[in-house]
């Protein structure tokens, strides 16, 4: 009696876990697209600076508009200039914000996005194997809940090394500019930090979290394929023989 309470406890935990990790590879790729939905959240004010930024406007910041006219005096997208003159007349702002656009860090929200409603779909397909609550899992199940896994653990690693690439990349754009603007709109008599990658990272800090849990729901659910099977392995074997087929 004790060796057959034994067993149904560990058969009742067995279902408990399958059922957990099941809802964890879901449940991690609702959390990746809710993500998606706010990573432009803190670049959404620096994406609304397309204007220009005269230099006659840039005098209470010393020697900002020489040092930008020497800086990038080859490269023309980064000025405005004068429809009448020809001349150039200022900073052209879309220049220095244009990475938070759709050929810049957009890409890899449009990934995120994209990655999570198919890992959403892939996530499903346990579920219609019923890999949540069998008792006894047959090699569908496990082929269902190996690739959700993998699918899992790439996404989660992706996010990993993409986000570090990509915290890099907006680490290295030019925050000066438009905080000078920003300064000035504010009537500041000098540049104001307004924006720096440290008032940015927290959005690629919580991407790490993200890939972490994606990561973890990956290995929990092959750790429990990997018990199933050995714990099926010493269930008694079905027996056939006394089955009838209707004739």
């Amino acid at each position: 009696m004790h060796k057959g309470l034994k067993q149904i406890n560990v058969g009742r935990i067995m279902q408990i876990t399958q059922k957990v990790a099941i809802l964890t590879l879901f449940f991690s790729m609702i959390f990746m697209i809710l993500y998606s939905l706010i990573f432009m959240t803190p670049f959404y004010n620096i994406y609304k600076l397309d204007q220009p930024f005269l230099f006659k406007n840039m005098t209470q910041f010393g020697d900002l508009a020489d040092r930008y006219k020497e800086t990038y005096k080859d490269v023309t997208e980064a000025f405005t200039f004068n429809s009448v003159t020809g001349n150039m007349n200022g900073i052209s702002l879309k220049y220095f914000t244009d990475y938070t656009r759709k050929d810049g860090i957009q890409v890899y929200n449009h990934w995120l996005f994209n990655f999570g409603i198919i890992g959403l779909l892939v996530s499903i397909l346990p579920f219609v194997f019923f890999s949540q609550k069998r008792k006894r899992y047959y090699v569908s199940n496990y082929i269902v809940i190996g690739i959700s896994s993998v699918f899992n653990l790439y996404v989660g690693l992706s996010i990993l090394l993409n986000g570090s690439v990509w915290r890099q990349y907006v680490a290295g754009q030019n925050f000066e500019i438009i905080n000078a603007y920003t300064s000035y709109l504010n009537e500041q008599t000098s540049i104001i930090e307004y924006y720096s990658i440290d008032k940015l990272t927290w959005i690629f800090d919580l991407g790490v979290v993200v890939g972490v849990v994606i990561i973890v729901s990956a290995i929990f659910t092959v750790a429990m394929a990997v018990c199933k099977f050995l714990y099926q392995r010493k269930m008694p074997k079905i027996d056939f023989s006394e089955v009838k087929i209707n004739e």
